[in-house]
């Protein structure tokens, strides 16, 4: 496998996107190197938020239903 200058061989320069699972080089990604966009990484940010919301409210909906009272909506 042909090396840069560094000496650091392609395969080595290259991670996986945690969010879309696609490779890309390190040295092209403008952020931390679990992601390869914004965009990946600020999709990935905003499904854990949703992801986080959703399981307190199914806590609640389930509390609620155990103790044989209704949730209270929130705004």
């Amino acid at each position: 496998m042909r090396r840069a200058a560094t000496g650091v061989s392609i395969v080595a320069r290259r991670s996986q996107c945690k969010n879309c699972g696609k490779k890309y080089l390190n040295a092209t990604s403008v952020c931390v190197l679990t992601f390869c966009s914004l965009d990946c990484q600020s999709n990935s940010q905003y499904l854990e938020l949703v992801h986080k919301r959703l399981r307190s409210l199914f806590a609640l909906e389930e509390a609620s239903r155990l103790l044989g009272t209704r949730p209270s909506a929130r705004t």
